[in-house]
């Protein structure tokens, strides 16, 4: 199964760590799949008179039509042109100031996300076909993507590509590193760790 989950899980993690600092606060969500390459502070910047900041996808042409599944857009009420043709978000990065609007948003995803019709891969239900462009469901991007268009949420420049000219909105540098390449250091001392866990909890008495 793809991200453990589906990505579900992403959801549950933002708003418990939301939960746990004061309205107000910068709360931002980065994949494991990320490395920092420069201070992420400039994207607070973002967050003046916001409350929701989402980022886009790499490439104008990866749109909701190419990696969104049918009934995901009629599900959550977005089955027209004007979600079709959207730029995908990249889900990897979000930001939110703590508070009501933000909690508001993501307990909607959260439970957008909990419906299978709409997160997994299983087949349409509702009788419409794919788009002719599909080539893949994206999960939770997808649904992120469809839920930030409903409530108007402002975009910004990917924080894992270099500036473009002429963006005045997005003048923050590089600051993530999007490879998701595996860390079979820490992989390889997790699974010692476990493994030392695991034989150091007593054996289970045996009834006769």
């Amino acid at each position: 199964m793809r991200g453990a989950g589906y990505w579900l899980w992403k959801p549950y993690i933002i708003l418990d760590a939301m939960a746990q600092v004061p309205d107000g606060t910068p709360v931002l969500y980065a994949d494991c799949g990320v490395e920092y390459v420069d201070d992420p502070a400039p994207l607070l910047s973002l967050l003046e008179g916001r409350d929701i900041v989402l980022f886009d996808n790499r490439l104008p042409e990866w749109t909701q039509a190419a990696f969104t599944k049918r009934d995901c857009f009629v599900l959550m009420d977005a089955d027209i042109r004007e979600h079709w043709n959207a730029r995908q978000l990249d889900a990897a990065f979000q930001l939110y100031r703590a508070g009501p609007v933000a909690r508001a948003f993501l307990t909607e995803l959260r439970d957008c996300m909990r419906d299978p019709r709409i997160l997994t891969d299983i087949p349409n239900e509702l009788g419409r076909e794919n788009l002719p462009e599909f080539v893949d469901h994206r999960h939770d991007q997808s649904v992120l993507t469809v839920l930030a268009r409903n409530h108007g949420v402002e975009t910004f420049r990917s924080p894992a590509i270099p500036p473009q000219d002429g963006d005045e909105r997005s003048r923050y540098p590089k600051i993530f590193d999007q490879h998701r390449r595996k860390n079979k250091k820490l992989g390889k001392y997790l699974r010692m760790r476990l493994k030392r866990a695991l034989w150091a909890r007593p054996a289970k008495k045996v009834a006769r």
